[in-house]
């Protein structure tokens, strides 16, 4: 059996991955904004069973989370 050089990914034009990057922008930004307005936790049964008692509160802890998937999502990446 011959080996042979595994054929990499097809190229994507940087215009198709400026597109998609503004795309994963807007919906990071869109779910961080819809967490932050929210005042209830998102499955409190599983944040109740593994949230340790001495942190901040789950709803704390998710506007947290919320604010910095937020702030990511805003943020170009790196060329």
């Amino acid at each position: 059996m011959g080996q042979g050089i595994d054929p990499g990914r097809p190229r994507i034009p940087h215009p198709v991955l400026v597109l998609i990057h503004l795309a994963a922008m807007m919906a990071h930004g869109f779910l961080g904004l819809a967490l932050m307005q929210t005042t209830t936790v998102l499955a409190p049964d599983w944040h109740l069973g593994v949230h340790p008692g001495w942190a901040s509160s789950p709803l704390d802890d998710q506007k947290l989370g919320a604010g910095i998937t937020w702030a990511f999502g805003e943020i170009p990446p790196p060329s």
